[in-house]
């Protein structure tokens, strides 16, 4: 009987595979992604986004809803628990609806520039991470192109002697770090390249990722250090993360940041405290 009903939930889903599942969570920020899901539907033909509404109030889930209604999108509503906690229940609805080849995390204030499918597919199993660039044309990826330990811990060292010029000089150290090791790659028309973390704006997974993780974050991150634990996590399942060139994303960057009341500071450096502390823990064992 049981076997019956798997077999039946599994035909359920097959008759609803997509090439590209995105997840994308929202708060209160209902602008950015009208141009997040014409992007993906200028670019893209087989796909299914779901919407996760982290609640904010009444006229917001009401506009997303309308929102999810005309682009075909799906949408389940949470309370905000932050990014990792709402990604991961996006993940956990994914799984149990739907069958995917890629499964995207993008922010709602992402936008699809460009996209090569095909170069894609030579990436069968890991972590892609695309070339992001914000309004100003900056970089935004790798978040770490290698593993730097110095750099990791001046970060945390700023952040829990509040002293924000020591965590400056470990992103100054990632960044040239970062630079070199990217020097002669991004001279080249196409390029995939193994790095260490990316930037959690917009991610892609291969489904055997998923199969094999579940739920790719830790619930007690709000925000902000989300990208360097999973970099961990990933290390440590021997995944492979790709920064490559087959598609390019603008990040408008923290839209639903600006519209939040949060103390984004205290956030971040509590987050950078829980992370680094954790993974130091972990390797102690």
């Amino acid at each position: 009987m049981n076997n019956n009903k798997y077999e039946i939930e599994k035909e359920n889903r097959m008759n609803k595979k997509y090439e590209f599942v995105f997840i994308t969570l929202v708060y209160r920020d209902t602008t950015d992604i009208l141009e997040f899901i014409s992007s993906v539907k200028e670019k893209i033909s087989n796909y299914k986004i779901v919407i996760v509404n982290a609640h904010f109030d009444k006229e917001t889930d009401n506009i997303l809803a309308q929102i999810a209604k005309k682009n075909n999108c799906d949408i389940i509503n949470i309370d905000n628990g932050g990014y990792g906690y709402g990604n991961n229940k996006g993940i956990n609805y994914v799984n149990n609806k739907y069958i995917y080849d890629y499964l995207v995390i993008a922010n709602p204030d992402t936008v699809v520039e460009y996209i090569d499918i095909i170069g894609l597919k030579k990436i069968k199993n890991g972590v892609i991470a695309p070339v992001i660039r914000n309004l100003k044309g900056k970089n935004q990826n790798p978040y770490w192109a290698k593993k730097c330990d110095l750099g990791e811990w001046l970060i945390y060292k700023g952040c829990l002697l509040n002293k924000r010029f020591v965590s400056c000089i470990g992103y100054v150290i990632n960044r040239i770090v970062r630079e070199i090791c990217l020097f002669k790659v991004r001279r080249k028309s196409e390029y995939i390249k193994e790095i260490f973390a990316a930037h959690g704006s917009f991610l892609i997974f291969s489904c055997s990722v998923i199969d094999k993780l579940g739920e790719l974050y830790d619930d007690k991150i709000f925000m902000f250090a989300e990208e360097a634990d999973l970099a961990y996590k990933l290390k440590k399942n021997k995944i492979k993360t790709y920064y490559t060139n087959y598609i390019r994303i603008c990040h408008k960057e923290d839209g639903c940041i600006k519209q939040s009341n949060i103390n984004e500071n205290e956030i971040y450096k509590n987050s950078i405290i829980y992370y680094y502390e954790k993974v130091k823990r972990n390797k102690n064992r």
